[in-house]
């Protein structure tokens, strides 16, 4: 899933008119959205943020040195972020800036 500046742009220029509470609403409604195509596998890409990925860690066993038993371990989903490369960037020429707290 795309969040891609066509979608969200006239959704903020909409939401401008709107009172706080609306607002929140709002943003709360897009969160839920994302979160919910998270929990569905699905990437999103936040343009000028960078990208969660859903990813699926390796099973491994474990051996118990005491009784020989073995056990599974890992499996899990999680949830990867990689940063968009303009953001790391600003980031890093900001912690240079004096002025920038």
């Amino acid at each position: 899933m795309r969040v891609d500046g066509a979608f969200v742009r006239p959704l903020l220029d909409y939401s401008r008119s709107l009172d706080r509470e609306l607002n929140d609403l709002f943003v709360g409604a897009l969160l839920r959205r994302m979160r919910q195509a998270l929990l569905d596998g699905h990437s999103l890409d936040v343009p000028r943020i960078g990208e969660l990925t859903v990813r699926q860690a390796r099973p491994y066993a474990l051996v118990n040195p005491i009784n020989g038993q073995t056990r599974e371990l890992g499996g899990e989903r999680t949830i990867l972020f990689r940063p968009d490369r303009q953001l790391v960037r600003d980031l890093n020429a900001a912690r240079s800036d004096p002025d920038v707290a």
